[in-house]
């Protein structure tokens, strides 16, 4: 109930590409307003899958010049002077975007263990920093001093 009334309070239309953390959606989607789409949704240009590195070709192929996909949750670990954070991020790359995950019991992979192409977006409290790619990457986790909010 009160996932419903947060997101009732919102305004904005829920919509999801299910992936394998929603097997009992069928049980909230309705109370909660949800559109519920298949293993693939393109809209506007803009592919929607739950796998991208299964689904996420098949979506392009569908005229999508972009793909959003979520499953592997990306996460950017951030260290220095002692301290060591593990922190959600969305992880970008030319044509596709991996979205983060914010719950406990998903897990993640650190972006070091993907494309080293790609552009991570960290995720502290309310506060999204961009924290580099490849070498760069590697320098601000050794001496990272921090970047400004965005």
């Amino acid at each position: 109930e009160r996932v419903a009334a947060w997101m009732g309070v919102s305004g904005a239309a829920w919509e999801i590409v299910p992936g394998n953390h929603d097997r009992k959606l069928e049980r909230v989607a309705e109370r909660w307003g949800l559109g519920v789409h298949g293993d693939v949704h393109v809209e506007e240009g803009i592919g929607f899958v739950h796998d991208g590195v299964r689904d996420g070709r098949r979506a392009v192929g569908l005229s999508a010049s972009f793909v959003w996909s979520g499953h592997v949750h990306p996460l950017v670990r951030i260290r220095g002077n002692g301290d060591r954070l593990r922190l959600p991020c969305f992880f970008v790359t030319g044509v596709a975007g991996v979205l983060p995950a914010f719950s406990f019991f998903t897990g993640g992979v650190l972006v070091d263990h993907l494309d080293p192409s790609g552009r991570a977006y960290a995720i502290a409290d309310e506060c999204v920093m961009e924290i580099g790619c490849g070498e760069e990457r590697v320098e601000k986790r050794r001496g990272w001093r921090g970047r400004r909010c965005c």
